[in-house]
């Protein structure tokens, strides 16, 4: 039981830390009007939800979702004055209305490619009306994998005495060749180290605490490589105090 609910805290700081990570600078709109918070006022023009958190996405796979368009410009199911931007053309998007409970409802329903590039990302779709002018946008967070295999997928450090001097270690490796150019914790609370296992195939990156900790933490480390197509893999660390 108390693996189970360790396990559960570990998933849900790990998209807590991708998503902040990833979207320290993001700016998430809803529309030019304000939108209140109840739900019986209707804004302008709105997506629900505004962000998604797609988390981690392999490889070979593509990512299809959708979100509904809202708001007193589109209440009579006209798409006529509507466009959609894109922030990659790694996406693809379109506006569709369906019938649910005999009214007419607006998706935007959009896919993130599978050729899309390998790394953190944080893209935006917008649906934009030209009269009256408004916009809602949707953002869209995660990391997409690519040849560099991280294995585990984090660092996380389970503290039964806070004393512990406790070392994690991450291979990388991927069958084209690559190197890492820097390591940064975003955190602070980490020493780290790389060793190269197999120059240019395999590095095992090291990290242990600075100082003792007694209560729960998270931290970011990002690991820039030359690898053209993953300059860039964001590594969560979780310290949980068991």
């Amino acid at each position: 039981m108390i693996k189970s609910k360790i396990t559960g805290r570990i998933l849900i700081l790990t998209c807590l830390i991708l998503a902040i990570g990833i979207c320290s600078n993001c700016h998430i709109a809803a529309g030019t009007e304000k939108i209140e918070e109840e739900e019986d006022k209707q804004p302008v023009l709105a997506l629900k939800p505004p962000f998604i958190f797609i988390g981690i996405l392999p490889k070979e796979k593509s990512y299809s979702g959708k979100a509904k368009l809202k708001g007193t410009i589109v209440e009579n199911g006209n798409l006529s004055n509507l466009t959609i931007k894109k922030s990659s053309p790694s996406i693809e998007a379109v506006l569709k209305k369906k019938k649910v409970k005999n009214k007419t409802v607006i998706f935007l329903e959009f896919i993130l490619l599978k050729e899309m590039q390998a790394g953190s990302f944080n893209e935006s779709i917008t649906v934009v009306s030209k009269d009256p002018l408004a916009y809602a946008e949707i953002v869209l967070i995660g990391q997409k994998l690519g040849d560099i295999k991280v294995n585990p997928d984090r660092l996380e450090f389970i503290l039964n005495n806070e004393n512990e001097a406790d070392v994690r270690s991450i291979l990388l490796e991927s069958k084209k060749p690559f190197n890492i150019t820097k390591v940064e914790d975003i955190s602070g609370f980490l020493d780290i180290s790389i060793k190269t296992v197999e120059e240019g195939k395999i590095y095992k990156l090291m990290a242990k605490l600075k100082r003792p900790v007694s209560e729960t933490f998270i931290g970011l480390v990002k690991v820039y490589t030359d690898f053209k197509e993953q300059p860039l893999i964001d590594i969560p660390v979780i310290g949980l105090t068991n």
